[in-house]
């Protein structure tokens, strides 16, 4: 089966606005079990401190039900790269903050029209970075340059297509 959507994205942990992108991802399911990979790709959207994100993942799903709408949990991991802006201070200093590495996600949703050549999916997902975001801001007087750290746990909202 294949899948594409579109997902929000926004991130616990730390101040992100909401951006959106796009999922692409190839699966098998048989009966109450299936494996999934997907590529994902964000950062739409005009928020100041979005939250940017590209990832390549592979999971599995427990169905719990065979029938033509059915609630599903899952997990896996990823290969995952986040950005977003901080803000810092009256004078609006502006630091980058980025980081990539392994992750892992968990995943709850629901998927209808099992049995049709087309389905509609929808699913909430969070992904848990085994890294955090690091950036440097412009201090002005004596301070100077300041590394500075953040971690993020995005967070997504799901919709899309399933193609059997």
């Amino acid at each position: 089966m294949g899948t594409m959507g579109m997902h929000g994205l926004s991130s616990l942990g730390t101040t992100s606005e909401a951006s959106a992108g796009f999922p692409l991802g190839l699966g098998y399911r048989s009966g109450h079990l299936g494996l999934a990979g997907e590529g994902r790709a964000g950062g739409i959207g005009s928020g100041e401190s979005k939250l940017v994100n590209a990832s390549l993942d592979i999971g599995g799903r427990l169905y719990l039900s065979e029938s033509d709408v059915s609630p599903f949990i899952g997990g896996g991991f990823a290969v995952s790269w986040f950005k977003r802006n901080e803000i810092y201070g009256a004078s609006s200093n502006v630091s980058e903050l980025s980081g990539s590495g392994a992750s892992s996600f968990a995943v709850v949703g629901l998927e209808a029209l099992r049995t049709h050549h087309v389905g509609i999916v929808v699913a909430g997902r969070v992904d848990l970075p085994f890294y955090s975001l690091d950036g440097e801001i412009d201090r002005f007087g004596p301070q100077g340059r300041e590394k500075i750290s953040s971690y993020a746990m995005p967070i997504s909202l799901n919709v899309g297509l399933v193609i059997h």
